[in-house]
């Protein structure tokens, strides 16, 4: 189950950055995207402290 958790964030944290490059390239903030990414950083960093109860840092972070 923490690998689960482990591949939910990493794709939460692909999600946000590509969602900040999109809105870099475009030159201004939307009204939503920054609480949408405010959620995708609260869901990885909470999926991250989940999976981390199971596997060890050094596994855990990198990935």
């Amino acid at each position: 189950m923490a690998w689960i958790h482990q591949i939910a964030a990493g794709i939460l944290e692909v999600a946000r950055s590509c969602l900040g490059l999109r809105d870099k390239a475009v030159g201004r903030l939307h009204a939503p995207r920054p609480g949408v990414m405010v959620v995708m950083v609260i869901g990885s960093v909470s999926l991250l402290s989940v999976s981390m109860r199971t596997l060890p840092l050094g596994t855990a972070y990198p990935i």
